[in-house]
């Protein structure tokens, strides 16, 4: 980890203030551990990313879902809950057990239109929000390793699309859903109240193509993204990526809204 420089990674200012504590991935999808020591987040920009980038993202699918299915509390310690004018979801504390209520009206249309799926609708703006979401956390991961400085110019332009929204209806998704949730578990045990197991709930990796791209590989539960933090292009890491594992990825941006 390199040292703090006390210049902000988005905005660049060295007047700070630098005293909030700064998440590279959000408390609120399970992340206790992983966090920035002062001097590389402003107080300003973390303010930013965690009303106008993050909290919406949290609440958008697969994420508000996939948080209250596996239980994962908030920030201030509640387990995750999802309501809108017809439905509402709740955690009971046990992972991939949910508690709901919806009306008659969203019960039919599950059944007899979505073949008994639960579909909610992302915001218009989801793919340019996930984007700057992805470029915003592997920006500031990037300052974890030791052999990629995340100030270089190389990364200018993710910042301003990360922090401003410059560029961010061209900026591009990569997205794969991984089927075998079994693979999650990484470890059993039994005591007095029964068997117990350990999830894995998300990795990352970080790392440069042979074009010269750095890009993020950010896997949730079974939900993996990726995104170029060099330019917004991701097609030549999707393509690599497909022909080495048995699932696959598919790239899009904010053009397709």
């Amino acid at each position: 980890m390199r040292a703090p420089p006390f210049k902000c990674l988005f905005c660049g200012t060295t007047q700070g203030p630098f005293e909030r504590v700064e998440h590279p991935i959000p408390e609120s999808m399970g992340n206790d551990d992983t966090i920035l020591p002062k001097g590389f987040v402003c107080d300003s920009c973390n303010q930013y990313f965690g009303s106008k980038i993050e909290q919406p993202i949290m609440a958008s699918p697969p994420f508000n879902l996939e948080r209250i299915a596996a239980s994962i509390k908030t920030k201030k310690h509640r387990y995750a809950k999802y309501s809108d004018s017809s439905l509402v979801l709740q955690s009971v504390g046990f992972w991939d057990h949910v508690q709901f209520a919806m009306t008659p009206e969203r019960l039919n249309l599950i059944f007899n239109e979505y073949k008994g799926v639960l579909w909610i609708e992302p915001p218009v703006n989801y793919i340019m929000l996930l984007a700057r979401f992805l470029i915003k956390m592997g920006l500031e991961l990037l300052t974890l390793e030791d052999d990629i400085n995340p100030y270089l110019a190389i990364f200018d332009k993710a910042r301003l699309c990360s922090r401003y929204g410059d560029g961010a209806i061209l900026w591009e998704v990569a997205y794969g859903f991984y089927p075998r949730r079994e693979d999650l578990i990484k470890a059993k045990r039994h005591d007095e109240i029964g068997p117990l197991e350990t999830r894995q709930i998300y990795q990352y990796e970080l790392g440069f193509m042979r074009n010269g791209d750095c890009q993020i590989c950010f896997v949730y539960i079974n939900h993996c993204y990726a995104c170029n933090l060099s330019n917004p292009s991701i097609q030549e890491y999707v393509r690599q990526f497909n022909i080495i594992n048995e699932f696959h990825m598919t790239a899009g941006s904010g053009l397709m809204i």
